[in-house]
């Protein structure tokens, strides 16, 4: 594994804030093109027949890393909705760097402590990631319904949802003013996610998912860079 970021010892504090806020972007930057250089594969627009297909091993092995980092409770994350428009659809970027899988309408389910990954959705997409668990979308209710029994605390995602080579930063200015305009104020799809899990679960425990999952695509794997 290669850590792209500032190596330590580095005295950002004496830099001219101009220089301050170049790193972060680039960091930033650094995070958001892990994604994006994962889908420039062969067969996919923009790609090059020269990088290798990345398959199903991949995925799992992220996900696999999360339940190393994140050992209790439940792990849920939700693909990004249809977008309605005659363009090709695109996945959120942590979505489809745990699964690999560019399709609306799914959710990821991992159980740490039982090393399982389950993938909702439209079958048999959910294959296509290596996940050896595959239901159907409407079995997603039941199956946490007994998990909640067990364990309270569920992980999710709470910082603004990435989609194509997007970058956090940039999400999270869009949906701060999405929430400031007096003529709007909707809350972003993770508040919404979160509020829907806490009424359907009752006694559940929200964390946010998303400085862990921050921190694991900040450090590319060699394959990761050869994508990029």
């Amino acid at each position: 594994m290669k850590d792209l970021s500032i190596m330590p010892g580095t005295r950002t504090a004496c830099l001219p804030l101009c220089r301050v806020a170049l790193l972060c972007a680039c960091l930033l930057a650094s995070v958001s093109a892990d994604v994006c250089g994962l889908r420039a594969q062969e067969g996919e627009p923009g790609g090059d027949s020269a990088r290798p297909v990345l398959d199903g091993s991949f995925f799992e092995g992220r996900r696999s890393e999360l339940m190393n980092r994140v050992r209790e409770g439940l792990i849920v994350l939700r693909s990004a909705e249809p977008q309605g428009t005659y363009e090709r659809y695109t996945q959120n970027n942590n979505f489809y760097y745990l699964t690999g899988i560019e399709s609306p309408d799914a959710i990821l389910l991992i159980i740490p402590q039982a090393r399982e990954a389950h993938f909702f959705g439209r079958m048999p997409a959910g294959l296509a990631g290596g996940f050896k668990q595959a239901h159907k979308l409407d079995d997603f209710q039941n199956v946490m319904t007994q998990l909640v029994r067990k364990t309270r605390e569920v992980c999710i995602p709470l910082q603004p949802e990435e989609i194509g080579c997007m970058n956090l930063d940039g999400a999270s200015m869009a949906r701060q003013r999405m929430k400031m305009d007096p003529w709007d104020g909707r809350e972003g799809r993770e508040e919404a996610f979160k509020r829907v899990l806490e009424k359907k679960f009752k006694g559940v425990k929200i964390a946010d998912l998303s400085p862990v999952l921050f921190e694991m695509r900040r450090v590319k794997s060699d394959a990761e860079i050869r994508m990029i």
